[in-house]
């Protein structure tokens, strides 16, 4: 007998609560960071005691950005000024610098949506997250594929609520 599973890969929706100008726009995919606890080891007599060390977060990572609303273009380029505009307020390459901490890290959220699409199970906050890579495109003459674009993100916290 199958087991049923409410979360479903495809069901999941990312917001940026911080920007209410950003277009609609959805992620074919998300990979959220991976958390990791490094063991400190200590010594105890003649017994070495594990216990907890620093937290390590990976990056996120944003896959194939598709615009929502408009077809012709318009929304696509907003959306990619978007995180060009967020990856300049870390580190302006024409300036060389960038805003404080507080200016360029936001809260990202990450919504795991019920089968029907539009109940939230359960919610997934990236804090103090930022934009550190966006990936270079490559334009070809000779085929008609879709650009696929990615933007990585620093995260420094991960919270399930």
């Amino acid at each position: 007998m199958a087991i049923k599973n409410p979360k479903k890969q495809f069901n999941f929706r990312v917001s940026f609560p911080w920007d209410p100008t950003l277009p609609v726009f959805s992620v074919q995919e998300f990979k959220l960071p991976d958390v990791e606890v490094t063991p400190d080891e200590h010594g105890q007599g003649n017994v070495i005691v594990k216990t907890a060390g620093i937290v390590n977060v990976t990056t996120a990572t944003l896959s194939r950005i598709m615009p929502g609303g408009s077809t012709d273009g318009t929304d696509n380029t907003a959306i990619s000024r978007f995180f060009w505009n967020w990856l300049n307020e870390a580190q302006n390459m024409m300036t060389g610098g960038g805003f404080q901490e507080l200016v360029y890290k936001h809260d990202v959220l990450v919504h795991e949506l019920a089968q029907d699409g539009v109940t939230v199970i359960n919610t997934v906050i990236l804090i103090g997250a930022w934009v550190t890579k966006i990936n270079g495109k490559t334009y070809k003459r000779a085929e008609s594929g879709n650009l696929i674009e990615e933007v990585e993100l620093s995260v420094d916290y991960v919270t399930i609520v």
